[in-house]
């Protein structure tokens, strides 16, 4: 299927360079008086090609009692001329077409990603036959009957007349109906900030979707980093570049739920803190680990974690119950600070399986961190009130602070 689907556009592609912009085939139906009819005609040419990475999207609820529908639209520019996307607006068709989201302006910036582009390039145009990943993060009120699909309309401009619509609808993106895995937390204490966590802001997971072996995977959507705020309200206390500054290393880690580990890996070494480690094999950033099959093929990823035996506690073939201390918090693999990196996978190999949604059973949100860059250099924690309160069935969000039994 993806073959297929890849193979049509370059067809296209190549049709559009071949017959320019005064092609027929580019050109709008003309109305009765000979100029082009204000609406397109059913079946037409639009000047971006646009789907659904994985073909749909499971919603989750997060800890803003909201349910989001994180997903990633794939777009490309199929003229011979430089595109930009101008505006995106989301629809309902189970509420009449209803504009559900909208993105335009710095926001739609912030989310896109065009391939070729260094990361965080402010030029966010769309090349000749380019490619790129739209991100989105379309959300309900937690309870509010889910559609069934989305539809979009988008609004691009080009730096030369193509002939085609600079208006147009695409979809639909399916909206799946199963249920996130449902979870203890991987750790207990207080004042755990998540870091690069879902779902609005394209943080280092959110943008972790890379061709492996020729195919695109996104593993890290629901992935998150996690880092204790300490006592002093600070992420070390002490040198940055020493670990024993950093007062929740070597944290219990706990299984998330029951299952059977079918994979590890103990021997990595610590590294220094402050700085990530250069030369690392991509199959070494996860450093010591733990994977453990939890059933409904889905599997819990623990990563970072401490060398040896005394770091790593379990072995393949073991089987865990809910609760159970696995390993210690480390600081092995691709790194610059002691954490936790923990995400429900649909397979056992961390860099060619898919994303799982999940939500932790019970827990306290103290609030959102509001100075994340600051804290991480050093300073100390700024948190608001919003999103505080006790949460059941969530998924803690990007930045905010929990408590966990």
């Amino acid at each position: 299927m993806e073959r297929k689907t890849w193979r049509w556009l370059v067809v296209v592609v190549t049709l559009i360079s071949m017959v320019g912009t005064s092609a027929a085939l580019a050109q709008k139906a003309p109305g009765p008086d000979g100029a082009p009819a204000s609406a397109p005609a059913p079946g037409q040419v639009t000047p971006l090609a646009v789907d659904t990475f994985e073909g749909r999207v499971e919603p989750v609820v997060g800890t803003d009692d909201r349910a989001h529908l994180a997903y990633e639209l794939r777009l490309i520019n199929i003229t011979a001329t430089d595109l930009t996307v101008e505006r995106v607006r989301v629809l309902d068709p189970s509420r009449g077409g209803r504009v559900v989201d909208e993105l335009s302006g710095d926001e739609l910036a912030s989310r896109l990603v065009v391939f070729g582009n260094p990361p965080g390039a402010p030029d966010k145009r769309f090349g000749p036959g380019v490619a790129g990943f739209l991100f989105m993060d379309v959300t309900y009120r937690s309870g509010a009957r889910l559609p069934d699909r989305l539809e979009y309309r988008f609004e691009v401009s080009t730096s030369k007349p193509t002939g085609l619509d600079d208006s147009f609808r695409a979809g639909p993106t399916r909206v799946g109906k199963e249920e996130p895995a449902q979870i203890g937390s991987p750790l207990s204490g207080k004042r755990w900030l998540t870091g690069e966590g879902c779902c609005d802001t394209l943080t280092s997971h959110r943008a972790a979707i890379f061709p492996i072996d020729g195919e695109f995977h996104a593993p890290e959507r629901f992935a998150i980093d996690w880092v204790q705020v300490g006592k002093n309200g600070k992420l070390y206390d002490g040198p940055k570049d020493e670990l024993s500054s950093y007062p929740y290393y070597g944290a219990k880690i706990h299984a998330v739920a029951a299952g059977r580990v079918v994979g590890t890996r103990d021997t990595e070494p610590e590294q220094t803190p402050g700085q990530f480690p250069n030369g690392l094999a991509l199959n070494d950033f996860g450093g010591n680990y733990v994977v453990v099959d939890i059933g409904e093929g889905r599997y819990a990823y623990y990563a970072h974690l401490q060398k040896g035996a005394k770091g790593v506690l379990v072995e393949p073939g073991d089987r865990v119950r809910k609760g159970q201390v696995i390993g210690k918090l480390g600081n092995t693999g691709n790194t610059d600070a002691p954490h936790l990196h923990f995400m429900v996978i649909d397979g056992k190999e961390p860099l060619t399986s898919g994303a799982v949604p999940f939500e932790i059973d019970s827990f306290y949100t103290r609030g959102v961190l509001t100075n994340y860059e600051a804290f991480l250099s050093g300073a100390k924690a700024e948190i608001s009130p919003k999103q505080s309160g006790k949460q059941r069935d969530r998924l803690p969000l990007h930045r905010t602070v929990n408590d966990f039994r």
